[in-house]
């Protein structure tokens, strides 16, 4: 029966309609990004302002400058609305805080991004350490692989559209805290049906809120935001943002509150082909970050290719990842015992480590802090022979413990690390000269 009315409703139907041709102002603007392309986004920020830390009356008040420079290619396995998977490689990472390098262990890293509805995964398929801090804020960055947004399918020129960055919080911004929003209310400029290029601009509204360093922080940012897309390519060409943040917040356990302000600059580009190859060509480099340990009073210089753990009681340890997954770890913590003899304390400790570990050697050696004794031993962990080098300097009224641990086979390609560490080791200002000057910058 329904064979026979076939016919008779094919013709009450008529000739199949053609799609509507679109207006020669009106641009689908979306896309979904494509899959297995290599896809190289080169990043910079800028924070340029002043803090206040208040406790009570006291009032710190101080400039400050950040800048951020970094490099990866993204390239995606699969893209939906409930399920990205792709990866990540990083080719350079460069942080600088009033001055001071701060770079994370991220350069030359490769990680694997997954996100599954609203949960993200990460794994570091390089075999690299990274920091908790680090490799959280990685997790949050899941969202961004692909550098995709959502863009209107029918867009007017001369009209303005409401675009959530939503999904660029962790590339856009500091990406310090647990949760960013924002969006942009976007007038459609301009389309170039040659290259295929539509430029938005207008004013943006974005937002991060979390914890950092024991208070709970609010960034709030307001600026103009520009965007170029190529629905052609597939691809987000760059976005800039320029405008103004503050930041507010307290901490909780003392009631010490925080406070800032200044100018804020981000930019995103993207690039295709030739220039994925070219940046993949260049070595990856590692600038020589200095580490505080703050508990003890001093710090050290280590290359960007370590991060630095969750201390351990007064213990400060730095860790990197060695060719063919072994790690290799620098630390720095005190030894109590009578500074103003050590020589009584070092053949102490050598009787002691002997007892312990039998056949122990010594040297000589000096840093800017002094003359210290080197105790050089062999001890097995969870079956994993390591080499340990203690070094002990007498610092004020106890002892200093530099020590490397690495296993033999990559001992002396990290000898070069901890001989920069010991030859950088120095001591921090004192808590009262640092609030001095602190005070004076504040005016």
């Amino acid at each position: 029966m329904l064979l026979c009315f076939a016919p008779f409703v094919l013709a009450l139907s008529g000739p199949a309609q053609e799609p509507p041709v679109p207006a020669r102002d009106t641009i689908d603007l979306s896309f979904v990004p494509t899959l297995r392309r290599p896809l190289l986004v080169e990043g910079t920020q800028e924070f340029k302002g002043n803090y206040v830390v208040a406790a009570g009356e006291q009032r710190l008040e101080r400039p400050t400058e950040t800048t951020v420079e970094f490099q990866f290619i993204d390239e995606l396995a699969h893209f939906g609305y409930e399920k990205n998977e792709g990866k990540r490689e990083f080719l350079k990472f460069f942080k600088a805080t009033d001055g001071e390098l701060e770079d994370p262990p991220l350069n030359g890293l490769t990680v694997e991004m997954m996100k599954v509805a609203d949960q993200s995964w990460i794994d570091l398929a390089s075999s690299r350490y990274l920091p908790k801090s680090d490799a959280d804020a990685m997790v949050r960055a899941v969202p961004t692989n692909g550098l995709w947004l959502s863009f209107p399918r029918e867009a007017k020129l001369k009209r303005d559209y409401l675009i959530d960055l939503s999904p660029f919080g962790a590339v856009l911004l500091s990406n310090d805290l647990q949760q960013c929003s924002g969006s942009v209310n976007a007038l459609f400029e301009s389309y170039d049906a040659g290259t295929g290029i539509a430029k938005l601009s207008g004013p943006a509204h974005l937002s991060e809120q979390g914890l950092l360093q024991g208070f709970n922080l609010t960034l709030t940012y307001e600026g103009d935001c520009a965007i170029e897309v190529n629905p052609k390519e597939m691809r987000i060409i760059a976005i800039t943002f320029s405008g103004s943040y503050i930041a507010e917040g307290m901490r909780e356990a003392d009631g010490v509150r925080f406070e800032g302000q200044g100018r804020y600059r981000a930019s995103l580009t993207t690039h295709l082909g030739d220039a994925v190859s070219k940046a993949r060509q260049k070595p990856i480099r590692f600038r020589e970050r200095t580490f505080r340990a703050e508990s003890l009073g001093v710090c050290l210089t280590l290359p960007s290719s370590y991060g630095k753990i969750e201390e351990q009681g007064s213990s400060h340890v730095f860790q990197r990842m060695v060719k063919g997954n072994h790690v290799a770890s620098v630390s720095v913590d005190y030894l109590e015992g009578d500074a103003a003899n050590p020589q009584a304390f070092f053949d102490w400790l050598l009787d002691d480590l002997k007892c312990q570990y039998g056949r122990v050697s010594i040297e000589k050696v000096s840093s800017p802090l002094g003359a210290a004794r080197a105790y050089l031993l062999s001890r097995r962990v969870d079956g994993v022979e390591l080499r340990v080098r203690s070094e002990v300097y007498p610092l004020d009224k106890r002892f200093l413990l530099l020590k490397l641990q690495v296993e033999p086979d990559t001992l002396t390609r990290v000898m070069p690390d901890f001989a920069k560490a010991r030859k950088s080791l120095a001591r921090l200002p004192s808590p009262m000269a640092t609030k001095k000057e602190s005070t004076r910058a504040g005016g």
